[in-house]
């Protein structure tokens, strides 16, 4: 039986939104909202992807007159454990608002809206026909459980639900703390989440073609490492999708390859 009106989650989190802020917007606090997406119209309208291309190996957006295809210049000299990445946004704006909102503030309709478009705007047809299995880049438990909320594991949740396909949210594991990436060089990056991941002890993987979800990708490090552990693991391969992809600058498509 489907849930509406007073009985539907989603506008109950709506109506306690309005008691708590008003009539104004959740991220930017500083717009009227709109009952029926629970943002203003801005923060709304960052939810709609361009249609910019990227690589299909590492996801960052590419400069104007490009064809998509092999790698780009960004990545084509890096290793990476993971076959293909893809991402709906640019990490910034709004959007970067709306992420750290859902991140750090546990604000669950926003961490809701951003999962519902991640779903719905990832196709099965942007899926490699051959994935079988959706898994999230994990937390530490510590923090996890002190903000709440995990944003991958939802994203890849509300993925595998839109999809019908099976998802494991305690197969990938953080095995220690570590420091937050933001502001590391690429090489510090590296050094920061080397070994810091491993599979389950047990997880059958074997022959099996996992999507990794996260929610943000700067350099592709902690992709790769989680992917490498799920490969260790017994995965044949490992595809990622993300939310959103930071773009430091356009990039093209080296012609080697």
């Amino acid at each position: 039986m489907s849930l509406t009106g007073a009985d539907d989650p989603r506008r109950v989190l709506r109506m306690l939104l309005g008691l708590v802020y008003g009539s104004r917007c959740p991220v930017c606090r500083s717009r009227r909202l709109i009952p029926e997406t629970g943002l203003c119209e801005v923060c709304g309208d960052a939810l709609t992807p361009d249609d910019a291309p990227r690589c299909p190996r590492c996801a960052a957006k590419l400069g104007p007159h490009v064809t998509v295809e092999k790698r780009c210049n960004d990545c084509r000299t890096k290793r990476f454990a993971f076959r293909s990445a893809r991402a709906l946004f640019s990490y910034g704006g709004t959007l970067r608002e709306q992420i750290h909102a859902a991140k750090f503030q546990a604000q669950w309709t926003i961490t809701e809206r951003l999962a519902s478009t991640f779903a719905r705007r990832i196709t099965r047809r942007d899926i490699p026909e051959e994935v079988s299995l959706v898994v999230p880049v994990p937390m530490f438990w510590w923090d996890r459980r002190m903000r709440g909320v995990h944003l991958a594991g939802e994203l890849a949740a509300s993925l595998a639900r839109t999809h019908h396909m099976e998802h494991d949210t305690s197969l990938l594991r953080q095995v220690r703390p570590a420091r937050p990436q933001f502001g590391l060089s690429a090489a510090e990056r590296l050094r920061n989440v080397e070994g810091l991941f491993a599979a389950r002890r047990g997880a059958r993987l074997s022959r099996r073609t996992v999507l990794l979800v996260d929610d943000v990708m700067t350099t592709g490090a902690t992709a790769s490492e989680c992917a490498r552990a799920l490969r260790k693991a017994g995965a044949a391969a490992v595809h990622v999708a993300v939310l959103a992809r930071t773009e430091p600058r356009p990039t093209s498509l080296s012609p080697k390859g």
